[in-house]
């Protein structure tokens, strides 16, 4: 008879059960056995930065990198908790220069360093998740039909970008402008909006018919990169929207869910840029049940160029990834590392 049990310290965490005489979870002896071993047969060098479950990651153009992150209970900032939260549940958290913007079912709040807990009037997504977002300059959230944007260094002072559905739109902000989208009795919307001023963009997305169950967004420069998971007629489906800040689609993807391709898992997906003859553009990265790939948008579609040879080793097809200046960051529910080439 096995006798299923739960680790207390690994379940604040993640959520598994176990009949083994102790918790994978906190067997290092075993899991560093492994990274050792995967180490030296990938040629990359893997850096453990922080045990914990990262839920925003920030990096620089210099190098640098700001995250924070859920362990036992407490929400982090880099190495300094924040604040006591029991749950997950409907947790929406971002960072805002040395702010970080928390939103729960029961208040939404900026926190910054040295001074009280500023209040964020953002409303809920179908009484749900908290709607609200920030990049380096500002913090925006939707409350009663409209968008709004703020700044932790001028508290109390916003300004009003556009309109949107009273509870039914979800927003992400890139470094120069951001995405927002609504559905209600059968009406959509998706349209770009400009972080530094009150421009907007309409998206002409193609009709996406059945039950949205997931979606999110991410940015590289000038360009962002939608993902979509609905239900429809039996099947999941996902879809990738590539889009330049015109609001223009200029390159799509679609899989069904679990089909085995890059896009059969919806998460796992980071975006960047990188300069091709003195010209920007833009790149995704997504993992897979093999090596990290990275694609382009040619000709309408994205395009598979690059298999990052290695990665296979330490990467899941659900975890997490970031491309900076030093390397891969691979975020899942324990911990953050970061991998990069060996140096000769």
């Amino acid at each position: 008879g096995l006798s299923w049990q739960q680790c207390e310290p690994c379940s604040k965490i993640f959520d598994f059960f176990y009949a083994r005489p102790e918790c994978p979870g906190c067997n290092e002896v075993v899991i560093n056995r492994i990274q050792r071993e995967a180490v030296e047969a990938s040629g990359l060098t893997r850096e453990s930065l922080l045990r914990g479950y990262v839920l925003d990651l920030e990096t620089r153009v210099d190098g640098t990198s700001s995250y924070a992150f859920y362990r036992n209970g407490a929400l982090y900032r880099d190495d300094k908790p924040l604040v006591k939260i029991p749950s997950l549940r409907d947790v929406r958290l971002a960072l805002h220069g040395q702010s970080t913007l928390v939103g729960t079912r029961k208040a939404s709040y900026v926190l910054t360093p040295d001074q009280k807990p500023f209040p964020v009037p953002a409303e809920r997504y179908r009484g749900g998740l908290p709607v609200l977002d920030a990049n380096e300059h500002a913090y925006y959230y939707c409350n009663d039909g409209s968008l709004w944007k703020s700044a932790a260094a001028t508290p109390g002072k916003q300004e009003r970008i556009t309109d949107v559905m009273p509870r039914h739109t979800l927003i992400w902000t890139g470094p120069s402008f951001g995405l927002g989208f609504f559905r209600t009795a059968g009406f959509e919307r998706a349209f770009l909006f400009d972080t530094r001023n009150a421009a907007e963009a309409v998206i002409d997305l193609p009709p996406l018919p059945g039950r949205i169950v997931d979606m999110y967004c991410r940015f590289s420069g000038s360009t962002a990169w939608f993902f979509v998971a609905r239900e429809y007629k039996g099947s999941t489906r996902h879809h990738c929207f590539c889009i330049d800040e015109s609001g223009a689609i200029i390159a799509t993807a679609e899989a069904v869910r679990n089909d085995g391709s890059w896009l059969g898992v919806l998460q796992g997906k980071g975006a960047a840029t990188q300069q091709q003859g003195g010209v920007e553009v833009p790149f995704l990265l997504s993992t897979t049940n093999g090596p990290v790939i990275q694609l382009q948008p040619i000709q309408g579609r994205l395009v598979e160029r690059i298999e990052l040879k290695g990665t296979e080793l330490f990467v899941k097809q659900t975890d997490s990834i970031t491309y900076s200046s030093r390397g891969l960051f691979v975020a899942n529910r324990r911990e953050l590392v970061l991998l990069s080439h060996k140096q000769s």
